[in-house]
């Protein structure tokens, strides 16, 4: 079920893909694979708050699954409850502290909060797991950029910009 449903996703098919994934989470509610596939699609759908649900129903079967901790914070995120998601991302990485995505995300709320002592040491902490990330590019540039350093900022995002060259939020920071 799950290849249909990814198949489904990749054609952007999300009505689709909901579709293939609720029925599957229906008639496996046991199936923790299903809740995340339809919160996947739920998500692609534009529709953050059921995905949450589903999420949430995953959550309940396997609570120490960091990936699911994660999608839960991208569906937090989505539905702009920063402090929920925040605290999604740090559940994410006390179970699993190698998942980068999730410090690069805090680092970021971390920015936003206008704490940039703490976006650096959660910057550096990703780096340890992947060094030459252009994400980590990205987001040291918008944190000197913060800190008033546009020279270095530039540099950093020029760097990014060309590893990353569809990355939208890398674009906008330049």
């Amino acid at each position: 079920m799950q290849d249909a449903i990814l198949q489904a996703l990749r054609r952007n098919a999300a009505d689709d893909a909901v579709a293939l994934a609720r029925e599957w989470a229906t008639t496996a509610p046991d199936d923790v694979a299903a809740h995340r596939w339809l919160a996947v699609a739920l998500q692609q759908q534009g529709q953050p708050a059921l995905a949450l649900d589903s999420i949430d129903t995953a959550l309940m079967l396997t609570p120490e699954d960091a990936d699911l901790h994660l999608l839960r914070a991208g569906a937090l995120l989505a539905t702009r409850d920063l402090s929920a998601a925040d605290a999604a991302l740090s559940r994410t990485t006390a179970l699993d502290p190698n998942q980068f995505n999730a410090y690069v995300m805090q680092a970021h709320l971390a920015v936003a909060r206008g704490d940039l002592d703490e976006a650096e040491r959660l910057s550096r902490t990703a780096a340890r797991l992947a060094p030459e990330h252009p994400q980590l590019l990205a987001l040291d540039g918008v944190v000197e950029m913060r800190r008033g350093q546009s020279d270095r900022a530039l540099s950093l995002l020029t760097r990014a910009a060309e590893q990353l060259p569809d990355d939208a939020r890398v674009l906008f920071s330049l």
